[in-house]
């Protein structure tokens, strides 16, 4: 790919996307259920399909966008991505403090990291080491060429607050699945198992949580959003209130995708891990709807062994 001048691989990649939509359809790993379950009664049959398809060639684009990442240096960054958002984000780097980057897998998502760390922010991107080592460790040497440091997610989270306590930016994702037994926080509406991470390490350290992503513009470059900034407040502690701030984070994200609908990961099974006394899906087979703030206040430890509910201890 990187022998390809980058417009004939971008090229390669969207035609290989939209290969992939023809071939198999817009249910194809599920996409457009997943947008009926995002977008419910907003979006027709027809306009689910047109997404369908344009997700599957912003896909390919960015796998072949990500192979040429290894070009982007300090002076040319600007080029490639507009970055006028780091402005909301200098005076937090100016005082030194800590930052808990939440992010999505949203535009060229590896691109966000990137930047960071080119204009030298101390970012620490914290990764799953998966299940195909040659490939992550790949994928890792291709992200320490900016100078960022990867962490894998089974560190000790005491190492994670000495990082914050030094000023340094730790970035994690903020919209993947944690299984049948991570705590349930809605997720466009719909509970989807989710990790608490980024609420702990602010309760923890005190750290602000900055929610931001990447998107492809019409021109071809990309721009890096911030969409909040959430400062710790000392008087919400507890699990409770780490559920309440996710949530937050999660309608920020959710602001970015419903601005670049095609560009999240449809494909990936964001809302497969249901909670055990779900009834099912519902007269439209998807799964329900939150209803209340009850997903919030009990103690899904104690569900998941009895299934019922029971609250959280005060």
């Amino acid at each position: 790919m990187r022998a390809l001048p980058p417009g004939w691989g971008q090229a390669l990649g969207r035609n290989a996307g939209r290969a992939a939509y023809y071939l198999w359809g817009p249910d194809f790993m599920d996409v457009r259920r997943h947008l009926r379950i995002a977008f419910r009664n907003e979006l027709g049959d027809r306009r689910r399909r047109e997404l369908a398809r344009a997700f599957w060639m912003h896909f390919g684009q960015a796998l072949a966008e990500a192979m040429h990442l290894v070009s982007w240096t300090r002076a040319n960054a600007a080029e490639h991505m507009d970055l006028s958002e780091m402005a909301k984000l200098e005076p937090l780097r100016a005082s030194g403090r800590g930052a808990i980057v939440a992010a999505g897998h949203l535009g060229l998502w590896e691109a966000g990291p990137y930047a960071f760390a080119l204009l030298g922010y101390p970012i620490k991107l914290l990764h799953n080491p998966g299940t195909v080592a040659p490939f992550f460790d790949f994928v890792n040497r291709e992200r320490e060429r900016s100078g960022m440091e990867v962490i894998s997610k089974h560190v000790h989270p005491w190492r994670l607050r000495k990082l914050l306590g030094q000023g340094a930016w730790i970035c994690m994702v903020a919209d993947v699945n944690n299984t049948r037994r991570g705590d349930q926080v809605p997720f466009f509406g719909t509970l989807a198992s989710s990790y608490l991470s980024h609420a702990a390490l602010q309760q923890v350290t005190g750290c602000p949580i900055v929610v931001c992503s990447t998107a492809r513009q019409p021109d071809g470059r990309h721009k890096l959003h911030v969409w909040r900034i959430l400062e710790h407040d000392p008087s919400r502690t507890g699990r409770v209130a780490q559920r309440r701030v996710t949530l937050e984070i999660h309608k920020a994200l959710e602001e970015g995708i419903r601005a670049y609908p095609e560009q999240w990961f449809w494909h990936y099974r964001r809302w497969r891990s249901r909670p055990v006394n779900e009834s099912g899906p519902g007269p439209d087979g998807l799964p329900p709807l939150a209803d209340g703030d009850w997903w919030a206040t009990i103690d899904w430890d104690e569900y998941l062994k009895s299934k019922t509910i029971v609250p959280l201890p005060s």
